[in-house]
């Protein structure tokens, strides 16, 4: 059975931005209710940690509607976000090599 991995790759991608979204509404309601730190996060650092999501979760959205629409330019803006994907925490390292192993070697 061949799996597309374009499709695998767009799948995990659409998954994780409302996930990552979740994640920064709860870290800004965390931080505007409690105002304490979470974890080992400084209650400074929370807001920075919550836009970093933002900023992640719209560039994801932004890759996804390129690839749908403008397949060359969402070629470019895959492989940025599979190299900004590998320090980003373990799931993401995990897609980013993946991205960068199979989805952009595939022929467009």
């Amino acid at each position: 059975m061949l799996l597309n991995h374009n499709r695998i790759y767009c799948a995990v991608l659409a998954i994780f931005i409302p996930l990552t979204l979740f994640n920064a509404c709860s870290l800004f309601y965390w931080y505007g209710t409690v105002g304490a730190p979470i974890g080992h996060l400084s209650a400074r650092a929370v807001p920075w940690v919550a836009a970093f999501n933002v900023v992640y979760a719209v560039s994801m959205s932004v890759t996804l509607v390129a690839r749908r629409y403008r397949p060359a330019v969402g070629r470019k803006l895959t492989f940025f976000l599979n190299l900004v994907l590998l320090p980003a925490f373990l799931c993401g390292t995990i897609l980013g090599i993946y991205g960068l192993w199979k989805v952009d070697r595939a022929k467009p």
